[in-house]
């Protein structure tokens, strides 16, 4: 019985790693936010610990199996690939621990809020040409604020685009535009430098 009781008792010690943050409900309440170094706490069934890291980088992936589907402004379509990089707030430990089964989900859909609202006042060129740039700069800009707002206890760390194109089925035909567009470029050039060439022997 006396080893039993030992036993118990020991359970409330616990050694929180250099990269991570505890924190300490007793019944519920919150009680104690330890940093690295062994915490002794009440036994299990008293105290409840739930231990972080607060240095790793965690990553949300939007169209992680497939792209996602973006409607630029003037109707066509284009597929992205976003990786969003994120860390858990040392200062907001209780608002993680509360929303960490669902902050990559809830990430994704507010960054695929944000994509679609880019993608919607763009025309297709210009979404191509820099999109991945400028799209990465957009979310950048616009998810922290989003994210304070729903309290997740995160910070941004990083966005990338992955991929920004025409989607799968239409890239073929897309490709075959432009390069029909750059062909009469090409030609709308020629005939131009042409004139200028037949204006100047007239004159």
């Amino acid at each position: 019985f006396v080893v039993i009781l030992v036993g118990y008792a020991c359970s409330g010690l616990s050694q929180i790693k250099p990269d991570e943050r505890g924190l300490v409900r007793r019944f519920g309440k919150i009680v104690a936010t330890p940093g690295p170094g062994l915490w002794i706490g009440m036994p299990i069934g008293i105290d409840r610990l739930d231990r972080v890291s607060v240095l790793s980088v965690r990553q949300s992936t939007i169209g992680l199996d497939e792209p996602t589907i973006l409607v630029t402004g003037d109707q066509n379509l284009i597929a992205a690939t976003i990786v969003i990089g994120y860390a858990v707030d040392p200062q907001s430990l209780d608002r993680y621990i509360v929303h960490q089964d669902t902050v990559d989900s809830m990430i994704a859909s507010l960054g695929q809020s944000l994509a679609t609202e880019w993608a919607a006042a763009r025309a297709i060129d210009d979404a191509l040409i820099d999109g991945r740039v400028r799209l990465a700069a957009y979310l950048s800009e616009r998810l922290p604020v989003r994210l304070l707002q729903a309290n997740l206890g995160v910070v941004i760390q990083q966005v990338g685009v992955q991929s920004l194109s025409p989607p799968e089925e239409v890239r073929e035909a897309f490709t075959q535009v432009n390069e029909a567009q750059a062909t009469m470029q090409t030609v709308e050039n020629r005939a131009r430098q042409e004139a200028i060439s037949r204006i100047r022997d007239a004159e």
